[in-house]
């Protein structure tokens, strides 16, 4: 299962880093919620709960609250790679 997040996590960044950039409330809103879904699913929930957070705010166009809560998702998803990996 880690080696599955492992793989995905990137692409899945990669959207949601994309759909906030281009300020696209619906793109950003499920994005967050395919990764947070993904994140739970791996036992990351630090990560998911930054991305529940990135799902509720999305709708309300909260973009430098979700710019902010970006650079957490990166960092947290570094950490939870890093920490899979050195597991496997």
């Amino acid at each position: 299962m880690f080696d599955l997040f492992v793989a995905m996590a990137p692409d899945e960044l990669d959207n949601l880093s994309g759909a906030v950039a281009a300020r696209d409330v619906s793109g950003a809103r499920e994005a967050a919620h395919r990764f947070k879904s993904a994140a739970a699913n791996a036992a990351a929930p630090r990560l998911s709960e930054l991305l529940q957070k990135m799902e509720d705010e999305a709708p309300q166009s909260a973009w430098d609250s979700l710019d902010n809560d970006l650079t957490l998702v990166r960092e947290e998803c570094d950490r939870v790679t890093d920490y899979m990996r050195a597991d496997a």
